[in-house]
Order: C-alpha cells, then sequence, then structure tokens
C-alpha cells in the first residue's frame, strides 16, 4: 500500500508527526479502557468519544468489536455530536495522536482507529482516514 492509498505528500506528513521530537515524550491524559458492559450502554455521544478514544487506542478485541457494534447501530443524528466531541477530546491523546499517524501513513488499519481517526482534530488525519482500507 505504501504510498499509493495516502498520498506521498500526505504519508511525509504522517510520518514527520509520528516522530517524536520533545526531549521527553508527550503523555496521553486518558482514563483506563470501560467494561464492556459500559461499551454496550446506551450513553450520549459526548459520554462516548473519550471511552471511544481509550478502547481504540487500548480495547481488546472484544471490547474493540463491542464499539464498533454500537456505533453502527446508532442514529443519524447522534454522529455530528460524536464527531465534534471526539474532535475536543483529541486534544487530550497527543501521544496516540502520533502513533495513529503512523498507522495511517503505513500498513492497514483496523475500523475502530479509522473511525476515530476520521473524526480526529487535524483535518490531514481526517484526509488519510478517508483513503485507508481496512483489516
Amino acid at each position: 500500500m505504501g504510498g499509493t492509498a495516502v498520498g506521498m505528500a500526505l504519508r511525509r506528513w504522517l510520518l514527520g508527526l509520528s516522530a517524536d521530537k520533545h526531549d521527553q515524550p508527550e503523555r496521553d491524559y486518558l482514563s483506563g479502557p470501560p467494561s464492556l458492559a459500559w461499551v454496550r450502554a446506551d450513553v450520549g455521544p459526548g459520554v462516548a468519544a473519550e471511552a471511544l478514544l481509550v478502547v481504540a487506542r487500548d480495547g481488546d478485541s472484544g471490547l474493540r468489536l463491542a464499539a464498533v457494534e454500537a456505533l453502527g447501530s446508532a442514529p443519524a443524528r447522534w454522529w455530528p455530536v460524536l464527531d465534534s466531541a471526539l474532535r475536543q477530546r483529541w486534544w487530550s491523546a497527543p501521544s496516540w495522536s502520533r502513533r495513529l499517524a503512523a498507522e495511517l501513513a503505513g500498513a492497514e488499519i483496523d475500523l475502530l482507529s479509522l473511525i476515530v481517526a476520521g473524526c480526529h482534530r487535524d483535518g490531514r488525519i481526517r484526509e488519510a482516514a478517508v483513503v485507508q482500507p481496512t483489516r
């Protein structure tokens, strides 16, 4: 895949972002993964935003699958609010933003990571998410 799906200029930018240029690596300010019952609970999109970031970053396969299934059954009116909430929450995950940029520049990416990348605060990461194949 390399530079075919993601344009070369965008790929270079993603790889540049993924390089940690700090003396001490930034940390993410997200809580630990929620329970499976919580992921399946009917919570609003604003509440779900941080949990989705955490599950996409740290969740096991069962938790990730439950999150994708919950998103698949969400009503259409829910998505713009989730998109806005996720864009705000990405500020609390600078380290994961860099790792996600590297994933988008390289190999295929899983569906849940692709979904949250599509709601990233940076338009270039959103652009890369749009052209990605999933596994």
